[in-house]
């Protein structure tokens, strides 16, 4: 994409690279990431194959016009770091409202099957987000633990 960044696409499209250098009404903004991708919205209306818990957030996602998700490497706590750019303040908020509600729902589902979020696996990473608003923009951050880190790398997710 340019001197300092490669760029990979997932798509039957055959063009798909070729287009993410292409000018665009919307385009992703790089975050200080490092590992991200982007992602238009209207992608995740479909995600089926995607795990149980992430589900519900992925449709929510959904709404959005363009979203960022970045992975941030610190030596006390890394953490994923959201921006999702919405169509509208009003749908910001909305998405936002919703955010909080799936992961409040999925703090009390675990608490209701006794289980507490482990560090290790999507339940702790899912459990930890924390979402603001800013304008048209949703912003979240979830909390990733070197365990959960060592099981993704290790491919048991």
């Amino acid at each position: 994409l340019h001197n300092s960044m490669i760029g990979m696409a997932v798509s039957a499209d055959e063009w798909a690279v070729t287009k993410m250098q292409a000018k665009n009404e919307t385009p992703l903004p790089v975050p200080d990431a490092v590992v991200w991708f982007g992602v238009p919205g209207a992608t995740l209306a479909k995600g089926d194959a995607l795990p149980a818990g992430t589900k519900l957030f992925a449709q929510a996602l959904s709404a959005a016009k363009v979203i960022t998700i970045g992975l941030h490497i610190a030596a006390d706590k890394s953490e994923i770091r959201l921006v999702a750019d919405c169509p509208t303040e009003t749908a910001a908020g909305g998405l936002e409202n919703q955010l909080k509600g799936v992961t409040e729902v999925f703090r009390k589902y675990l608490e209701n099957v006794q289980q507490k979020p482990n560090p290790g696996d999507l339940s702790g990473v899912l459990t930890s987000g924390s979402f603001s608003l800013q304008g048209p923009v949703v912003t979240g951050r979830w909390i990733v633990g070197r365990e959960f880190l060592e099981t993704l790398l290790g491919g048991r997710i």
